[in-house]
């Protein structure tokens, strides 16, 4: 899609297209925060265009103005010619803005019928329409290959098949202008591609797509345009073909950024971690997850790969100890032969990994506040909290305006600096990392990727759970392939390719059974 000259990365033709979405000097601030200042972009009808920036850059502060959740402190929203109502999100839905959340705004315990019934009822003034809704959703599912199940509640879901629903429900709105805020953070690769054809299909019939990414990659399989935003501004609106990811990722973090991770090469030490004879029983319905075994050693990275809702969230969860298994064992045994410690990176670090009320100092010191160092006789020693944290929070680069800043204000790479910050004090034996950089920009999928390196380099034993097959083949030694809750390979890293791993992924699994995609 060629766009206008009269915007910035836009091209001699189409000049006499209006704008399905102009932004115009949008500036919204929270005390001395500027999440976005003097904010400038347009998108037309057909086009896609991806809204580039780092965690904090304003991106998601930006998409809540335009669908009218927050009111900009200035500026104006225009949609196919018409100012919106600041802080209206009424009015954004019935001027056709559609947004897909990168947080699911579903209610857990409706249906995906109830869902989106719930949310074209009240758009519509109408009346609860099951059948009629259920029909549309299955018949807009089918159309698009995004197959979901509309008589489940929604929590009983994997977080991919509620990603679908929340984009359907999207598309059933009418939605004129769609935004889409990180899509494809819950979704394995194979489900991005499909997505991506889904979007390049909408903009081929007239919509006008704002795809909200760090991913470049993403960026250049699907957009026409790219604005990038860095500290709430735009810094820069280019034309994705005519511009290198590298210059893409210097504009977006302010400097050179590796985006490729060199796996360090290290003598495997003694096995750190032995999983023998895992299962938990119903999974996923009447699926039993295993029976599993694994064996990983100190220094030694074994990637776990696999379509989501195949059993690794189970199977980190075992690892972790966060559930118990229905039979089974794991072992975790320190280089000297006693028991060992094992770190955890939550798949959801907001949910699970973090007390998003709470403040930095006390998300650090979950693990560790009643160790003898920081506690005698039940009484806290509040300097050496202080320096601990003060230290844990140089040393990861975590952005905080202070230590008693509630966690939940922090943008999503620095809430993972917290956990990794805390997860690693010590150097545990084993880490058990479930989608570490799930949310993140380059710059933070950097840092994450060299401190999963550097727990590697000093002999600790890592299992990395992750949909990314470029992070699994850029930090794994080994590749565990999982497919109907059961390990069905483990490939060396080195004679593994991204065709095979795939193919493992979606092949037939021992029961007999087609693997879930």
């Amino acid at each position: 899609m060629t766009v206008s000259a009269d915007i910035p990365g836009g091209s001699p033709t189409d000049s006499a297209v209006a704008a399905a979405l102009s932004v115009r000097g949008v500036t919204k601030t929270y005390g001395a925060l500027v999440a976005n200042d003097e904010v400038d972009l347009d998108v037309r009808p057909g086009e896609i265009l991806a809204l580039l920036g780092e965690n904090g850059a304003g991106k998601s502060t930006l998409v809540k103005v335009l669908s009218g959740l927050v009111r900009a402190d200035a500026g104006e929203v225009v949609v196919g010619g018409e100012t919106l109502p600041p802080g209206d999100p009424e009015a954004a839905r019935a001027a056709g803005v559609g947004v897909v959340h990168q947080h699911f705004m579903l209610v857990p315990d409706m249906t995906a019928t109830e869902n989106v019934a719930l949310a074209q009822g009240s758009r519509a003034g109408r009346r609860f329409d099951s059948a009629g809704t259920r029909a549309r959703l299955l018949e807009l599912s089918e159309r698009h290959g995004m197959p979901v199940r509309p008589d489940i509640p929604v929590e009983l879901l994997p977080v991919g098949e509620r990603q679908r629903i929340e984009i359907l429900k999207c598309l059933l709105g009418d939605a004129r202008v769609l935004l889409l805020d990180e899509p494809s953070a819950v979704l394995s690769p194979v489900e991005w591609e499909r997505l991506a054809v889904v979007l390049e299909e909408l903009a081929a019939q007239g919509l006008a797509v704002v795809l909200i990414t760090h991913k470049l990659g993403e960026i250049a399989a699907v957009a026409d345009r790219c604005t990038v935003m860095r500290g709430g501004k735009v810094v820069s609106t280019v034309r994705v073909g005519d511009t290198a990811p590298e210059e893409l990722a210097r504009m977006m973090v302010g400097r050179d950024v590796v985006l490729r991770t060199e796996r360090p090469v290290v003598a495997a030490g003694p096995v750190v971690l032995e999983a023998a004879g895992l299962t938990l029983a119903g999974y996923r319905g009447d699926r039993d997850l295993g029976p599993v075994d694994l064996t990983v050693r100190g220094g030694e990275v074994l990637g776990v790969a696999g379509v989501e809702g195949n059993g690794q969230s189970e199977l980190a969860d075992l690892l972790a100890g966060v559930r118990a298994p229905t039979a089974g064992t794991v072992l975790v045994t320190a280089p000297g032969g006693g028991p060992g410690r094992t770190g955890v990176i939550a798949e959801d670090r907001q949910a699970d990994g973090l007390a998003l009320p709470l403040s930095v100092t006390d998300n650090l010191m979950m693990r560790v506040i009643g160790d003898e160092a920081f506690s005698r006789h039940g009484v806290l020693r509040k300097g050496r909290i202080r320096r601990h944290c003060s230290e844990r929070v140089e040393r990861f680069g975590v952005r905080t305006s202070g230590l008693e800043t509630p966690v939940e204000s922090l943008s999503g790479g620095n809430q993972q600096k917290i956990v990794l910050a805390r997860e690693l004090y010590g150097e545990p034996d084993l880490l058990v990392a479930a989608q570490p950089t799930r949310g993140l920009d380059v710059g933070a999928i950097e840092f994450v990727h060299a401190q999963i390196n550097a727990h590697k380099t000093a002999g600790g034993a890592t299992v990395l759970f992750s949909a990314e097959l470029d992070e699994i083949f850029a930090l794994s030694d080994r590749i565990a392939v999982m497919s109907g809750g059961r390990v069905v390979a483990v490939l060396d890293a080195d004679d593994a390719t991204r065709d095979r791993v795939g193919e493992l992924m979606t092949a037939v699994n021992g029961a007999g059974e087609e693997v879930v995609a």
